[in-house]
Protein backbone atom coordinates (compact mmCIF):
# COMPACT_ATOMS: atom_id res chain seq x y z
CA UNK A 1 0.00 0.00 0.00
CA UNK A 2 3.35 2.52 0.86
CA UNK A 3 4.44 1.90 -2.71
CA UNK A 4 1.25 2.78 -4.24
CA UNK A 5 0.76 5.97 -2.65
CA UNK A 6 4.32 6.73 -3.26
CA UNK A 7 3.32 6.76 -6.77
CA UNK A 8 0.44 8.70 -6.33
CA UNK A 9 1.88 11.47 -4.21
CA UNK A 10 4.97 11.82 -6.80
CA UNK A 11 2.55 12.11 -9.90
CA UNK A 12 0.49 14.90 -7.46
CA UNK A 13 3.48 16.40 -6.90
CA UNK A 14 5.07 16.46 -10.20
CA UNK A 15 1.80 17.96 -11.69
CA UNK A 16 1.92 20.90 -9.39
CA UNK A 17 5.90 21.15 -9.53
CA UNK A 18 5.35 20.56 -13.40
CA UNK A 19 2.43 23.59 -13.67
CA UNK A 20 4.60 25.70 -11.67
CA UNK A 21 7.62 25.46 -13.65
CA UNK A 22 5.47 26.23 -16.83
CA UNK A 23 3.94 29.39 -15.13
CA UNK A 24 7.70 30.30 -14.11
CA UNK A 25 9.06 29.65 -18.26
CA UNK A 26 8.39 32.71 -20.52
CA UNK A 27 6.89 31.60 -24.12
CA UNK A 28 4.40 29.10 -25.33
CA UNK A 29 4.81 25.35 -24.09
CA UNK A 30 2.55 22.64 -25.42
CA UNK A 31 2.73 20.08 -23.15
CA UNK A 32 -0.23 17.88 -22.13
CA UNK A 33 -1.01 17.44 -19.12
CA UNK A 34 1.20 14.03 -19.00
CA UNK A 35 3.74 16.05 -20.13
CA UNK A 36 3.48 17.92 -17.31
CA UNK A 37 3.95 15.36 -14.83
CA UNK A 38 6.68 14.00 -16.06
CA UNK A 39 8.30 17.67 -16.79
CA UNK A 40 7.40 17.68 -12.64
CA UNK A 41 8.95 14.49 -11.65
CA UNK A 42 12.49 14.92 -13.63
CA UNK A 43 12.60 17.78 -12.39
CA UNK A 44 12.24 16.69 -8.44
CA UNK A 45 14.69 14.09 -9.90
CA UNK A 46 17.19 16.93 -10.70
CA UNK A 47 16.11 18.66 -7.63
CA UNK A 48 16.74 16.06 -5.32
CA UNK A 49 20.36 15.23 -6.82
CA UNK A 50 21.00 18.71 -6.94
CA UNK A 51 19.30 19.57 -3.37
CA UNK A 52 21.44 16.68 -1.48
CA UNK A 53 24.93 18.00 -2.78
CA UNK A 54 24.31 21.64 -1.71
CA UNK A 55 22.34 20.39 1.71
CA UNK A 56 22.92 17.37 3.29
CA UNK A 57 20.09 17.17 5.53
CA UNK A 58 17.88 18.82 2.79
CA UNK A 59 15.00 19.82 4.88
CA UNK A 60 12.61 22.27 3.24
CA UNK A 61 14.42 21.90 0.07
CA UNK A 62 12.56 19.72 -2.29
CA UNK A 63 9.58 21.92 -3.53
CA UNK A 64 12.20 24.72 -4.63
CA UNK A 65 15.25 22.42 -5.88
CA UNK A 66 12.38 20.23 -7.85
CA UNK A 67 10.51 23.79 -8.94
CA UNK A 68 14.26 25.03 -9.90
CA UNK A 69 15.26 21.57 -11.41
CA UNK A 70 12.04 21.55 -14.03
CA UNK A 71 12.29 24.72 -14.70
CA UNK A 72 16.11 23.62 -16.01
CA UNK A 73 14.71 20.32 -17.89
CA UNK A 74 12.29 22.68 -19.36
CA UNK A 75 14.63 25.40 -20.74
CA UNK A 76 16.92 22.81 -21.94
CA UNK A 77 13.96 21.04 -23.53
CA UNK A 78 13.19 24.28 -25.06
CA UNK A 79 16.93 25.41 -26.24
CA UNK A 80 17.41 22.33 -27.52
CA UNK A 81 14.52 22.45 -30.05
CA UNK A 82 13.27 18.86 -28.69
CA UNK A 83 9.94 20.54 -27.10
CA UNK A 84 9.04 21.49 -30.65
CA UNK A 85 9.84 17.82 -32.05
CA UNK A 86 7.91 16.37 -28.87
CA UNK A 87 4.50 18.61 -29.35
CA UNK A 88 4.57 18.70 -32.70
CA UNK A 89 4.97 22.25 -33.04
CA UNK A 90 6.97 24.25 -35.23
Amino acid sequence: MGLVIGIIGSIVAGGIIGFVARALVPGKQDLSIPWTIGLGIAGMVLGQIIGRIITPNNQGVPWIAGTIGAVVVLLGLMKSGYLSRLTGTA
